[in-house]
């Protein structure tokens, strides 16, 4: 992919295929014996790349996609365990430059501060500051929000350091009006939607299709094309995992 954190995105998102997919096959919904089945080569080259690329957004799809497999009945041990283990987590984040930027620019992003998201991250800032920027300017009851500004009228809207970038996950609606949006959001939700897997198959939209914004972009049309295949693969159950 054209840069890490794009590369953490597809392998999360194939790693997670991996697994249902084995699952699937095998039968095994416990995700402990599966991976005493699963080819450790195959783990192994999930997460080299992901903690060695140096990108925050792999150390937090790595975490979300741990949470997708933890049995709801060890959760509170789980939580438990984290508590004693806050010291030793915290001692890691802090000595861990990757790790230290992602925590800061979580911080940043729950305070709202465009000035503190740009310098803790400019490359995080450059897919999160555009959004912000596109929700303050698009409108709803006006023509331009019903039909939109027209093609690329959002180019240039959120001015960055080395860049400037668009409207975000709201260029669509810049561009083309709420309609066209509304269409486009209902089509890949359609498509990402797992019915066996809801929370899951809707973080994966969100941070592969609708957080991207346009639509001439590959990484929304390749997200698009294993979930389908996914689905195909599973044909047994596609009319229930079409939701």
């Amino acid at each position: 992919m054209a840069e890490p954190s794009h590369t953490a995105r597809v392998q999360t998102l194939l790693m997670f295929f991996y697994i249902n997919i084995q699952m699937y096959i095998t039968d095994i919904k416990d995700i402990k014996k599966l991976l005493l089945q699963t080819n450790k080569k195959v783990i192994a080259a999930f997460l080299y790349p992901i903690f060695t690329m140096g990108s925050g957004t792999g150390f937090l799809l790595l975490f979300i996609l741990l949470l997708r497999f933890i049995p709801k009945k060890q959760v509170i041990s789980l939580f438990i365990v984290g508590l004693l283990l806050t010291p030793a987590i915290i001692y890691v984040i802090s000595t861990n430059d990757t790790a230290k930027r992602t925590a800061d620019f979580v911080v940043a992003i729950a305070d709202f501060d465009e000035k503190q998201l740009i310098k803790k991250d400019l490359s995080a800032a450059i897919r999160i500051v555009p959004t912000l920027h596109g929700a303050k300017k698009v409108t709803i009851f006006t023509k331009d929000g019903l039909f939109g500004k027209g093609v690329d009228a959002d180019a240039g809207l959120t001015p960055l350091p080395s860049v400037d970038c668009g409207a975000g996950s709201f260029s669509i609606w810049y561009n083309f009006g709420i309609f066209s949006a509304i269409i486009f959001w209902s089509f890949t939700l359609f498509i990402c939607f797992l019915r066996n897997d809801m929370v899951m198959s809707c973080f994966f939209w969100l941070f592969l299709c609708f957080f991207y914004g346009g639509l001439n972009i590959q990484i929304i049309w390749f997200t698009l094309a294993l979930f389908l295949s996914y689905k195909y693969v599973t044909i047994k159950d596609y009319a229930r995992n079409l939701g």
